[in-house]
């Protein structure tokens, strides 16, 4: 097993003594967009102070409204700033040199994927206001086809089922929600345009949320999905069945509701399990099946090949965990089905990697760092996507880690060595395996994609997230850890262009507050305001994701609390070591983060 240790831990600083009721964050908000300079105009107002009992009303006047009052009791302090902010003879001097409308507009290219057989490209791109998926010859830049996401929705993820056939996943905006979410609907069209269907989801009569499961190459015409009935707008406690699905035939009238598009649905395996998710092995048979019992335990049962009996494996994933686990996430079967993946807290508590092998009833751990867990994203696939190799895990920095002898690991460190402290992933390969689309993304790099050729080796470019946010005019991302009172250590962000001064900052709290937290990648917001010369602070407080099970349940009840305490501790570090203006530093959020800029002022 490979293991690594954290990085070097600052000190929390030594806070100077306040008078009572200092308050160190100040309110920002816009005041109504100028459509002729294209900018926000803010004013600024000296701290008012409040002796009795007051309500105070901040307005967001955005691509939204919403008012927040606040009762404000007697002896309390409140102060209002609201700064001057790009506008000529401001207190912060910065040349504006990106216009605004860049840091807000959606990426020119969000993903691409080359054809099994290398012939094609499908890119999806945000035009004319829509979501849409374009279908190009290589080498070429006349579209073939296009595919535009209906009405309210956009293109949420799409996959080469063949040579010729495209199947796109959708998701759904919904008035009041930030995210679009996933509804199960699934389409199909052919590479010249033909033969578009709607396959599954709800707008051909469907009744139940549909998931891709494996895209089975040896069968042209079929890929194997799951899907789960919504029940209280939920699919957590539904038996989920998985099913071979026709990408070629449109569903037909129903005989029944709820049975159009299972005409369509054939050798299907129902769930052992009252709820949960099923898997597929490489060859597109269901063999796992994962759930979350009502006492919170997780359940993993194994098909058996032979006697297709399911078999209770829970307690030997747990071997090697610290703890019982709760939470285990499957991540795909070996290459030859001799065993699978899976991520489950390991000894020092953090998400590790870990292999199940089939025949010895036995699992083995393969990584495991000892300060920060590892997701499903940060795992490094063999091009064909059937062994991992390897993982690219952000900690306080981006971490590059190989253990396997596979012939592709060499091609990867080549891509991490032309983009040093960079994110390199590989969306696609051809099946001969040489022709490669990957992703370059980083804390100044929104997302640049290329193709890379293996014989001889070369890359080309393909296109980029956004022609105007180039890396050579955006803001360092850097790094820092602070060590709470109780010995946690936190960990956070600073993105600035550093002068010799201290600087205005603002500080930007990330939502949820649990199991979620931000990254050093490439963040538009912390860029624009770095771009106009602020410094932006973000903070993973105590229940952030990513560094380990203890410090998530750190966050437990500690809302207003702890997690504010978190935030403060971070922003005196940046006070007292020179990067920041004590007497110019703001908040604002979303979601709790909202809650947390508030809560931030009154405390």
């Amino acid at each position: 097993m490979l293991s690594v240790s954290p990085v070097a831990v600052h000190p929390a600083p030594a806070c100077r003594a306040s008078p009572e009721n200092e308050l160190l964050f100040q309110i920002i908000y816009p005041s109504p967009f100028d459509s002729a300079s294209g900018r926000f105009w803010l004013n600024v107002v000296c701290p008012l102070f409040l002796d009795n009992t007051h309500e105070i009303y901040v307005t967001w006047i955005a691509s939204f409204v919403f008012i927040v009052r606040i009762n404000v009791m007697s002896q309390l302090k409140l102060a209002t700033a609201l700064i001057a902010f790009l506008i000529a003879g401001s207190t912060v001097t910065h040349a504006q040199t990106i216009p605004t409308k860049a840091f807000v507009e959606q990426n020119t290219i969000e993903k691409i994927k080359i054809s099994p057989d290398g012939n094609h490209l499908a890119v999806l791109v945000w035009s004319e206001e829509k979501s849409r998926l374009v279908i190009l010859e290589l080498g070429k830049s006349e579209p073939l086809s296009a595919f535009d996401a209906p009405t309210n929705m956009k293109v949420g993820e799409f996959y080469w089922a063949n040579d010729e056939r495209i199947v796109v996943s959708t998701l759904e905006f919904k008035s009041g929600l930030e995210h679009p979410f996933y509804t199960g609907e699934l389409f199909a069209f052919n590479i010249d345009g033909t033969r578009r269907i709607q396959l599954a989801g709800y707008g051909v009569g469907g009744s139940t949320v549909f998931l891709v499961d494996h895209l089975l190459p040896d069968d042209p015409v079929h890929i194997r999905v799951t899907d789960a009935w919504v029940k209280r707008n939920s699919i957590a406690r539904s038996r989920p069945e998985s099913h071979l699905l026709d990408i070629y035939r449109a569903p037909r009238a129903p005989g029944r509701p709820g049975h159009r598009v299972g005409r369509n649905l054939r050798s299907s395996t129902s769930s052992p399990l009252p709820w949960g998710e099923l898997y597929s092995d490489n060859n597109g048979e269901v063999r796992l099946a994962f759930a979350l019992s009502e006492n919170s335990k997780i359940q993993v049962v194994l098909r058996d090949e032979e006697s297709d009996e399911w078999i209770d494996i829970a307690d030997q994933l747990s071997e090697l965990s610290a703890n019982d686990l709760d939470l285990v996430t499957f991540i795909s079967f070996s290459d030859n089905n001799a065993s699978f993946y899976y991520l489950a807290p390991g000894i020092h508590g953090t998400q590790a990697l870990f292999e199940y092998v089939l025949d010895e009833h036995s699992t083995k751990s393969i990584f495991e760092h000892e300060a920060f867990d590892i997701s499903k994203d940060d795992l490094v696939f063999s091009n064909d996507g059937k062994e991992v190799i390897g993982v690219k895990i952000f900690g306080d920095v981006l971490e590059q880690h190989y253990w396997s002898d596979h012939p592709d690991v060499d091609i990867h460190k080549q891509l991490d060595a032309a983009f040093p402290g960079e994110l390199t992933k590989v969306t696609s390969s051809t099946t001969n395996g040489k022709l490669n689309v990957f992703g370059v993304f980083g804390s100044k790099r929104l997302g640049d994609y290329y193709l890379l050729h293996q014989n001889p080796l070369r890359i080309e470019s393909l296109g980029s997230g956004s022609s105007k946010l180039v890396p050579e005019l955006m803001a360092d991302v850097m790094p820092f850890v602070v060590q709470a009172e109780n010995g946690l250590n936190i960990h956070g962000y600073l993105t600035a262009s550093l002068g010799s001064n201290p600087m205005p900052m603002i500080v930007i709290p990330h939502g949820g507050p649990i199991g979620v937290r931000d990254t050093p990648l490439f963040n538009r917001e912390a860029q624009f305001f770095a771009h106009h010369g602020f410094a932006v602070l973000q903070v993973n407080f105590r229940g952030s994701s990513g560094y380990g099970e203890d410090f998530l349940m750190e966050g437990y009840r500690q809302w207003g609390r702890g997690m504010i305490d978190d935030i403060t501790l971070a922003t005196r570090f940046m006070i007292q070591n020179g990067v920041a203006d004590e007497s110019r530093i703001c908040i604002y959020g979303a979601s709790y983060g909202g809650y947390a800029s508030l809560i931030s002022v009154v405390r």
